[in-house]
């Protein structure tokens, strides 16, 4: 059975109408422990289900890293959501608790590019939870040109 897709917004993208959160691959201190092999299962079982859209944070502990080293051969599969505004180079919070949150332009594109780079990507990432104003982000643009400081439209 095929997942059923729409478009994401007015962007024209057709991402499926189910998405993969992928908190889960966080791993402890803040979720339960999830193994390496664990992790590159789930992340291949989704993309082989037909699953198109994964959403995942800096504040997701190895998330990020696990899409990077799991699945970034396989990235014209699927569409990345990702949140800004979290503290970059911060410690996890405590279980719990959430993460401190900045949304200056610097802590913005630093948290965009340092996402780029864990999951082995260079285009794609949207951003969700909190539509950074242009005057943070303005027209940074990754190392492709692309704009890698965009918000994501709500599906």
């Amino acid at each position: 059975m095929a997942v059923a897709k729409r478009e994401l917004g007015r962007t024209k993208l057709q991402v499926t109408t189910l998405g993969y959160g992928a908190m889960e691959l966080r791993g402890t201190p803040r979720a339960r422990d999830i193994t390496e092999a664990q992790a590159e299962t789930i992340l291949n079982k989704v993309l082989d289900a037909g699953i198109n859209y994964i959403d995942t944070s800096i504040d997701y502990g190895l998330s990020e890293e696990r899409i990077g080293r799991y699945i970034s051969h396989r990235r014209d599969e699927y569409y990345l959501a990702s949140k800004c505004g979290c503290l970059v180079g911060a410690p996890p919070a405590p279980r719990g608790q959430r993460g401190q949150h900045v949304f200056t332009r610097d802590n913005v594109v630093a948290g965009v590019e340092q996402s780029l780079v864990r999951m082995k990507t260079d285009y794609g990432v949207g951003l969700r939870g909190c539509s950074p104003p242009a005057t943070i982000c303005g027209n940074h643009k990754n190392r492709t040109g692309e704009n890698a400081c965009a918000p994501s439209p709500v599906l």
